[in-house]
Order: structure tokens, then sequence, then C-alpha cells
């Protein structure tokens, strides 16, 4: 027994010398092309008996003679036979195949994979094959992409069919486990850090799938995966043969888009996606399944953010995008959308689509958007605020996805509330000044690319309405042009913003065409143009107790402290048809309604350098008193004034114009009183200290008035009432003291008798006194003749010598003298 066994074991070591390996090549190359369904081609044998017995074939080639099927090359294969069949009975048996160092490509898989689970019993070449295994396999796709290494371990029933097959990547990145069950082969599947191997390249970070693969389809009755900082869970059915189709269920959560996107060669685009899906893929090739996909179903993104790369600012940002979504290989389709933003919503139907360009379509309903922010991605400088609301159709259009913001096309209806507008100084460009305010906004507009039309627009601001159609444009430079009507828009908020102090006040109604134009937002609103006619009524001009500060930069902007305002000027109603340009406002056909009387008239204000006010007014029953009361401290005088006037004003501001006025009137006031001074008492008064306080009554004042360089000069005054006729001039100087001469003519006596009065003081407390020779004739004529006829007629004489010695003291050319005093 024992020699029978050295002699089995002899036989055994030597059978590889008495019989070459390659004479078994030309079988083993026939049985193995019809078991692959290939040609196969061994590059050498050699048999190895120790540690056990393999059989290694080195230089392995596979292929098929059908055009495109690929190919497959094996550097090494070691295959353990059933030795005594193999040496004696010629019967090749193996139980275990190992292959090394594999590279096929995409088109030998292909033309295989459908024949893995195909079995002939005519076509088996081995009497056992338990096991085929694999390591550092490689593919090549199509497109050069290079898979692997991979390895794999498959066992076989006695049948050759697959009773568990195991495929995983060298680096234990993914695994998968295919075991044979009554229903065809439970496949499940897991990986780390691994790529899907198809185009493009989704990353997870963690992967699970459990499934039957059944003929020519596999079902995964569940999936989960961890991929770009968000999950996904679901179920998919895949099919192949002539071609390929994916039926899947999907839902995602907090899934980020930007690296997704870049695999589609998009960008520009942030934000977390979350979705409810059911996604259909099909292609003839299996990694062409992802080039046109239809997905539908709820999703939403969350934190978003479009993206200008190029200038890397962020064009638009929201909280959350919601919708029911469509999305095929180049456009995607919402119904239902609902888009948290601003502080606001907007919700509607939209169509983005980017093949062969960018373009989208949506109709929308906004609510409370902030459009300060909304605005602050498209426009550097801070034009605007307020809530919007309002529907509208949008199109956008370009040759990328950020690119179409730059050309959009909107219409609709809008309504903006608690906004403002602002302006940034042309030279600090780093502050923004708000220069109106608005409670609500309401339009139809259109707005381009680079114009905004609006029409049926209502402005809701300062106490009343403004109405009207404007268009916007901003190609080359700003511009703006407006038809315009106001109503009850109260002048003194609406100014507050521009001037920063108070100057008029008023309710401002009228009709006007604006034009503005400039390089920019900001210097448009500098250069204005209005033309129209206004009324204002139930106001007042103001001037500001305290000086203000002179300033080096822009007089159009006033002090910082202008102090505490009164009153200079109230009226009834201002009607005036007007122009205003840059730096000069021109009104005409001007009526004022105030002090129960009527100015009209013209007038010119500019700015352009300092400020200068020119008016020519024709006054007509306007109440002396009333119009004094604001600017005299005390009562001076009242009555009706009739006037022309010309008016010049000029100052560094606004204000200090008022500070030094220069006026000429030609003037008439009727049925007045002149406070302070008694004419008459005056007059009869026969010493200095007499009282000449008191009032004096008149039926017409005539003079001419002139104000200029802080002094007050009347000429020509012609006062006359039933008891006196009075004419003289009057100089105010600008401490307010009285200097100059009144003729009072008495109507008391038989004959009209002009009594000359000095006039001294203050105005506020005039001193009025008869002439030293009237005084005199005044006191003779008294004592000669009595009072009454006496006193007039001796201050006519004394006054007539007071003539006569002034004219016989006279110096001469030779002996200069002054003059007696008077």
């Amino acid at each position: 027994m024992l020699t029978s066994t050295l002699l089995l074991i002899l036989i055994l070591v030597a059978a590889p010398f008495l019989v070459p390996m390659d004479t078994y090549k030309p079988e083993l190359e026939e049985r193995l092309s019809r078991l692959m369904h290939q040609q196969v081609m061994i590059g050498s044998l050699k048999l190895q008996m120790l540690p056990t017995v393999e059989l290694k074939a080195d230089g392995i080639s596979i292929w098929s003679k059908d055009t495109g099927s690929g190919e497959i090359f094996v550097k090494t294969m070691h295959l353990t036979p059933d030795l005594p069949l193999l040496l004696f009975e010629r019967t090749l048996s193996i139980r275990h195949i190992k292959l090394e160092g594999l590279a096929t490509n995409q088109r030998f898989i292909k033309s295989t994979i459908s024949k893995i689970t195909r079995h002939n019993t005519e076509d088996r070449p081995f009497t056992i094959l338990d096991r085929i295994s694999a390591k550092r396999v490689t593919i090549r796709l199509d497109d050069g992409q290079m898979l692997g290494p991979y390895r794999f371990n498959v066992s076989l029933t006695p049948d050759y069919s697959v009773s568990e097959m195991r495929v995983g990547r060298m680096d234990k990145a993914l695994d998968m486990i295919m075991s044979s069950e009554a229903s065809g082969y439970r496949v499940i599947i897991n990986a780390v850090n691994w790529t899907l191997p198809l185009s493009p390249a989704l990353y997870f970070d963690q992967f699970q799938a459990n499934g039957i693969l059944a003929g020519n389809r596999l079902q995964f009755s569940q999936i989960e995966g961890q991929l770009y900082n968000g999950s996904l869970k679901g179920s998919a059915d895949i099919s192949w043969g002539q071609s390929w189709r994916v039926t899947a269920k999907l839902k995602t959560a907090a899934v980020q888009m930007a690296p997704i996107i870049s695999l589609f060669k998009g960008g520009g685009f942030q934000g977390s996606f979350s979705g409810d899906l059911n996604i259909l893929l099909a292609a003839n090739r299996a990694d062409q399944l992802l080039k046109d996909p239809l997905v539908t179903g709820n999703f939403s993104i969350a934190d978003g953010v479009v993206l200008n790369k190029k200038e890397q600012r962020q064009f638009f940002v929201f909280d959350q995008f919601s919708a029911y979504g469509k999305l095929r290989r180049h456009y995607l389709e919402t119904k239902g959308s609902q888009l948290s933003a601003y502080n606001g919503t907007v919700s509607g139907d939209t169509k983005i689509i980017w093949r062969p360009r960018w373009t989208f379509a949506a109709n929308l309903e906004s609510n409370t958007i902030d459009t300060e922010k909304l605005l602050a991605g498209f426009y550097a400088q801070k034009f605007i605020s307020g809530d919007l609301s309002g529907q509208a159709t949008v199109k956008l259009s370009g040759n990328t996805f950020t690119g179409m913001f730059a050309s959009p096309l909107i219409e609709g209806r809008l309504q903006l509330s608690q906004g403002a507008i602002y302006t940034t100084p042309a030279n600090n460009p780093g502050t923004v000044h708000k220069i109106f305010e608005f409670e609500e906004i309401r339009s139809a507009g259109r707005l381009s690319q680079d114009t905004l039309e609006t029409h049926e627009s209502e402005i809701i601001a300062y106490g009343g309405l403004i109405s009207g159609t404007s268009r916007t444009a901003w190609r080359s430079g700003w511009s703006l042009n407006a038809d315009l009507e106001t109503q009850s828009i109260n002048i003194e908020k609406l100014l507050a913003k521009i001037y920063r102090q108070k100057i008029i006040s008023g309710n401002l109604s009228g009709q006007a065409t604006v034009k503005l134009s400039g390089d920019t937002f900001s210097e448009m609103l500098a250069t204005p143009i209005v033309e129209g006619k206004i009324q204002l009524s139930q106001g007042a001009i103001y001037t500001s107790t305290t000086k203000s500060k002179t300033r080096e930069s822009n007089p159009m902007t006033p002090a910082n402290n202008p102090g505490v305002y009164r009153k200079l000027f109230e009226f009834e109603k201002i009607n005036s048809a007007g122009r205003l340009s840059q730096d000069t406002l021109e009104t005409h056909e001007s009526e004022i309604f105030a002090y129960g009387g009527l100015i009209r008239g013209t007038s010119k204000t500019s700015w352009h350098s300092g400020w200068t006010f020119n008016a020519n007014l024709d006054a007509q029953s306007i109440n002396t008193e009333e119009l004094l009361g604001n600017i005299a401290d005390e009562k001076t005088i009242s009555g009706n004034f009739y006037g022309r006037t010309t008016i010049k004003l000029s100052g560094t501001t606004l204000t200090n114009m008022l500070e030094k006025p220069d006026i000429q009137s030609h003037f008439r006031i009727t049925n007045g009183i002149l406070f302070k001074a008694d004419l008459e008492k005056a007059s009869m008064s026969l010493t200095e200290s007499s009282d000449t306080q008191g009032q004096t009554g008149f039926s017409e004042l005539r003079g001419e008035a002139q104000i200029k360089n802080g002094t007050i000069q009347l000429d020509d005054i012609k006062i006359t009432s039933s008891v006196i006729q009075a004419t003289g001039n009057l100089n105010i100087d600008n401490t307010k003291n009285l200097h100059g001469e009144i003729n009072v003519g008495l109507r008391k006596t038989a004959t009209l008798i002009s009594i000359p009065l000095k006039v001294s003081g203050t105005s506020n407390e005039p001193r009025l006194r008869p002439t030293s020779t009237a005084l005199l004739g005044g006191m003779v004529g008294t004592t000669i003749l009595g009072p009454g006829v006496g006193t007039a007629l001796g201050i006519k004489v004394g006054e007539s010598m007071g003539k006569f010695v002034t004219a016989i003291s006279k110096p001469s050319a030779v002996n200069q003298q002054s003059p007696p005093p008077d």
C-alpha cells in the first residue's frame, strides 16, 4: 500500500516533465472560448506543484470577432485543477481561476454582460468550475476615462450559474455582493467615498443599495446615500438590453447644488436641495443615462445664492424656493413656485432653459419684498427702498446663467410701500442721502434691459398724491422723463429731505414735466429740468433766526444747524407757471393770494455760485399790518398796500439771502394807521420835549421805498387824511435809527399850513418835533396873535425866515462856512 502511494506521488511530480503543458494550451483555449463566448488566447502555460498544484497562464487575451465588442487582457491567470483527471483522463476540472492584472474596456463589458447568466449544458467545457476571482481590474470607458482598479470573486454552481459574486474596488471604496435566490440574484452594494462610474460622476460619502437582479433587470428596493452634505433615500428599477432604462423614486435632503451643477459645466449658483422626485433615465449606453433625464416631483432649495463670478459678488440671495418641477435635458419647468427672499415672498410658475442659451420665463406675484436688499446685488449704489408687492411677467436671456440677469424684461403692476429714494453726493461718494420718502407707490410698468417705463403711476407721499407716467433709461448714463400731476403735497416735508432745513410750507398741487440726466443715478438728481404749473395753498416762507455757516462745497446744501425758524411771509394760495433747471428756478404768470390781497409777477432764483433771487411784483390790496406782522418786532403801520416792487436777494446760502435784501418799490397804502406817532400832535407841539406818541390815521400813504445794505430809504412820502396832508423823506439805518423830515399840512387852519417835523429815534420809539425855525415862529405867532391862527401863521413865517437865513448865510467860494444848525 505504501509502495503504491509513493509511486503515485512520483508520477504526479514527474508528470510536468513527462507531458509538456503547452500540449494542453489549444484545448484549454478552445474550451475557455466556448465558456466565455469570446475568442481566448493564452501566451504560455506552466504547472506549479508546490505549495499547491496550480496551472499558471501568462499573457491571456480575450476578444470577439464581432466588430465593436471590445477586448480583455489578463497578465496572469492561476488555475487550480483536479490534477489526476487532468493527467490521466485528460479531463480539465478546475476548482479556482485567479486572475491578476486584468484590463478591459466598456465595449467588452457591454457585449458580455448579457451572457453572464446564460447557460447551455452542451457548452460545458469543464467537469467542475467552482470559483473565479480577480484583482487589479481596470476598465477603460469609451470617453477615455479609466475606472478601477477593482477586485471580484465569483462562486459557481455545478451548472456554471453564479452562486455568489463579490465585486469591489481595491481601495475598498466600493463593495458589491450578488448571491443567488429563487427569484434571481440578491444584490447588495456598499460604498464609502465613492464616485459613480457614470457621466457626470456623482460623488458619495456613503452609498447603500439592496435589490434583485433577474435577467436584464435590476430592481433596488432600498437605496440610501450621503452626498454633498445631504442625503437620499428611495428605490430604483434598472433594465438593459437593446438600451438602458432607469426609473427611480428618490427623496433627497439638503444636498448642496453647486458641485453638482459644476459637473454639468454650469456655475454661479449655490443652494441646498431637497425633494421627493420621480426619475426616468433612458439611453443606448449606460454612460449616457444622465444626459437627458426626466425628473418630476416636489422640491425645495434653501439658502440659495446667484453669483456673479466675474465681479465676485452676489446677484440674488433667497431663503427658500419650493415648487413642483419637471427637469429635462435642457430645461426646468416649475408650477406653484414659492420663493422666500428679502423678508417677503414671490409665487408663480417658471421655466428656465439652458440650451442653446439660457432663458427664463415666469408669471410671478410678489409680497413685501425688501427692494433695497433685492437691488443691492444688481446696483452698487443705494437709490431706493421699500416693500415691493405686485404681479409681473418676467423674461430673462443670456449666454450664461448670470448673464441672463443683465438683460431682464419685466412687465406688470407693482406696489412699493414705506420707502424712500436716495442720492449719493458727488463730493462724498461714501454716503447716501434720503431725498424723497413715500408711503406707497402704485404703478404699471415695463422693465427692459436698460429702460423702465411706468404708467398709471400713483405716489402717496407727504400727505398728498403724485400721479403720471415716466421713462427711465441707463444704457449710456441715466435719464428720466416724466409727466406728473400732484395733489396736496406737503412741500415743507418734501423739501426738508433735499435742503435739510425749513424753507417753505403749504400744500402743493399742479402738473409738471420732469427731465433728469446724468452719468450716474445720483448725478441725474443734481441736474433736473422741471416745467409746469403749480398751486401752493395755506403756506408760508421761513427764515432762520440764527446765521448759517458758510459752506465751501455745494451751496445747494444748507448749514447743518440753521437755528430756530420764523415766518417771513404767509399766503393763502400761490398759482404759478415755471421752469426748474440745473441751478435755476424761473416763474411767470405767478399769482399770490395773501393778506387779503393779490400779488402778481415773475421771479428767477439761481444757486450756481451762491444764491440769487430776482422778482418783479405787483401787489394789490395787501393788508400791511398782517404783512409786516411776521417781520417787524412791533406794530408800526396798517392799511391796504398797493405797489410795484423789484426784489434782489443774494447770499452764499438760501437763508442768508434775506440778510441784506435789495428792494425797490413804488407803493400806495390806503385807509391805514401809522402807529407810534401822532403827526397832528407833533405839528402843534411848541417844545422839543412834547409827547408825540399816539397814532395817525390816513386815507392814503404814497412813496418810494428802497431797502439796501441794511437800510430803508423812504422818498417822496405823501400822507393824506381828513386833518393833515404830509410829505417828506425818511431813512432807517441798520441799527433801526430814524433820520428824516416830514412836512405836515394842518387842515384846521383857514389855510393849509405846512409844519416841518424832524424825525429821529428808532423805529420802535420814533421822535417827532418841529424844526428849530418852526418852533421859534410858532412861539412868536402864539404870543402876538394868540393860539390857533397865530401859532400856525408864526410857524409859516418862521419857516420862511429860516429859509431866508439859510440862503444869506450860504458860504461864498472865498469863505466856506458851515450852515447854521436846524
